[in-house]
This record gives structure tokens, sequence and C-alpha cells, in this order.
């Protein structure tokens, strides 16, 4: 909803504006009918204007436009209305986007640039949805099926993301098919809490799943900004029960009301059925074939032209002729008779290449200069 300077600026003048009474008192006044929705949001150990400040404006980012006017836009409005010590002009502007519902960080879902100089061209499908998945609390498990699942354009999109969001976490779990059968409970667990700073407790209930469940949704509770869980590997039938059980729980209680505005789930080509679960509550994508358009390549090359600009470096001339040229030496598109899986690996390849071309472009010294 804001920009990451913007965020700094609302931080310290809420912060400021706290310091003046009690900060519960003047949390009611400044969100009036809709103040037991943020301070029942709280912790209770908050000890300073700055934590106040700090989860205040985290739950109005979770709450983006689910009440109107939303959170954020009282927030704001009451801030310019008591005078700024600084940014007048820079919250105005903030407050004018949010109630027009504007998200000055939608671009993000577009890039065709990750990870420095690295291209992202696939996976076009991906982007509505897990920009959907990520802004809506409406749904909070997405389950990714398909060959291969895209498992590492996934990660690198999610990673993506997490750099450029300040609200965004990102935590990645990968089972390996020789480490299943000996992957323990606990080992779960620790992959899930130890990003929030939390350890698995040395228990007899910690090898219990719905102990350790119950653990990782408080501790994910306590945390700012929107947890995503990315389960990669868990659909092998040689698991010990308790991290079948462990995964199970986890997708059924992120989906409750309590839950939901701080995790996310994400299970890739897992097919066991949830019975607590509709339908209707769960995000799917099943991956396509890649497909690479010369479009494509235009707007990637456009991109990397923008970033050129803000470095101060000069523009890449007639991108037109560089992506024909990368297209006339990838591998060609099959038939339409070709069967899929000779489709899917030759468009594999031909994603693959123009990758390595685009990348050759960006770290070409000549242009770097």
């Amino acid at each position: 909803m804001l920009t990451r300077d913007e965020l700094g600026l609302l931080q310290g003048e809420l912060a400021l504006a706290l310091s003046a009474g009690d900060p519960k008192n003047i949390i009611r006044v400044y969100f009036d009918i809709n103040a037991s929705t943020v301070l029942k949001d709280l912790p209770t150990n908050l000890s300073s204007n700055d934590e106040y400040a700090s989860r205040v404006i985290d739950v109005c980012i979770r709450s983006r436009w689910s009440i109107t006017p939303s959170l954020m836009e009282k927030l704001l409005v009451r801030l310019l209305a008591g005078g700024l010590s600084s940014g007048t002009a820079e919250l105005t502007a903030a407050l004018q986007r949010v109630q027009l519902r504007q998200d000055p960080n939608d671009s993000c879902y577009e890039t065709f640039w990750v990870l420095r100089e690295q291209p992202f061209l696939n996976r076009q499908s991906l982007r509505p949805v897990l920009k959907d998945f990520i802004q809506s609390s409406n749904r909070s498990l997405l389950q990714i099926s398909g060959p291969g699942a895209g498992r590492t354009y996934t990660g690198e999109l999610l990673d993506y993301l997490a750099s450029q969001l300040d609200d965004l976490h990102f935590v990645p779990v990968k089972l390996n098919k020789e480490d299943g059968p000996s992957y323990k409970v606990q080992s779960l667990a620790a992959d899930l809490l130890s990003p929030m700073g939390e350890d698995v407790p040395e228990s007899s209930s910690s090898n219990d799943a719905a102990e350790l469940c119950r653990r990782i949704l408080r501790t994910t509770k306590r945390q700012l900004g929107l947890w995503i869980f990315v389960l990669d590997g868990f659909e092998q039938s040689d698991l010990q029960p308790q991290v079948k059980e462990l995964v199970r729980l986890l997708a059924e209680k992120c989906a409750d009301p309590e839950y939901r505005r701080k995790m996310r789930l994400i299970l890739v080509n897992y097919s066991e059925p949830f019975e607590r679960l509709l339908p209707a509550a769960v995000a799917n994508e099943v991956i396509p074939i890649p497909s690479v358009t010369k479009q494509n390549l235009i707007e990637c090359l456009t991109q990397l032209n923008e970033q050129r600009r803000r470095a101060g470096h000069p523009p890449l001339a007639d991108l037109e002729t560089i992506a024909d040229g990368m297209l006339a030496g990838a591998p060609k598109a099959s038939g339409p008779k070709t069967t899929e899986k000779k489709r899917r690996a030759t468009e594999k390849m031909r994603l693959r290449y123009l990758y390595d071309g685009l990348r050759a472009v960006a770290m070409a010294p000549a242009l770097r200069g």
C-alpha cells in the first residue's frame, strides 16, 4: 500500500504522535469503531512507541482494503490532520493513492528480472495468482502442480517479492527424495520456526504434530508482516506419519480467520485431500508448458533499459532486433502434433537458451559501463 520510504516516514510520525499520551488510548481515538480490530492484533508486551507504531502499521497493511475506509486511510488522515514534523507532501500523496486503492508495489509482480541480472521470463500465469494470494486474505493455501512444478521459478519470484516488500517473508522447505523416510516432524517444525527466531522445545510433546502446529501458528501470529511457507517434496508416500500430520494440520489451520492474515502456505505437487477445506478455499496453479514470445523478450529488455537508466548507463538500442536475433538461434517451438512431453522438453530448452541470451546481454561489460 505504501513504498518502503513512505513506511519509514509513517512509522516515525506515528511513534511521535503516540508519545503524546497512552498509546492504546490514542489508537482508540485514531481508529474509532475499528480500534478493537487493531488493538486485539497487538502483542501484550510492547514497550516502546516505536514498537506500537510498527505493529499498528502492520495491522493496517495486512487489512488492506477489507474495511471502508481502510485502516491505513484512517491512520494517514488522523496524522496529517494533527500536523507532521516531516513528510507532509509524501504522506499526502500516499493518502491519495490509498483512497484510490492504488498500491505502488504492484509492479513487483510484473518483473522480468530477479536476483540482480537474472531474467525471469516464464510463469506468466503465476504472477496474478500470487498477487491475489498474497494481497487477499480470502485464501491462504496454494497448491502448485505439474511436471517439475516450476520449483526454481516459483522460488525465484517469491524470493524477489520478499526482497522488495518489507512486510513479506519467504520460508522455503525442500525435502529431497532420499531424505523423506528419515525426516522427522521436529525437523519440519525447526525449518519453519528457525527463520522466525524460535526453537523447537526439548520436551516430550516436541514429537507431537498438533503441539508443534500450535507453536508454529502462535509464533507466526506474533511476527510482523506476512509469512509465506513453501513445502516442496512432501508428497512422498514414505514420510513419517507425524510429518504428514503436521503438513495436514498446517494446511487446514492456515485457512482459519485467526491465522490467514499472517501466513500463507504453498504446497508443491501435493495431492493429498484436505477434508476440512472446501475446494473454493484453496488457490491452485497448474504449471503450463513454458512459452516465451517476442513481446515477452521486448518487455524484458525494456525493463532492463529502465534499470540501466536508473544506474546511469546508456540504454540498449533497437530492442526488436535483439529479440529477433535471440529467437532466430533458439530451439524451434514444437508443432501441434508433437506429444506434450516432447513439446515441454523443447520449450524448456528454448526457455533456457533465451534465459542465457538475456543474461549475457545484461552482463556484457560493454553495456554495464
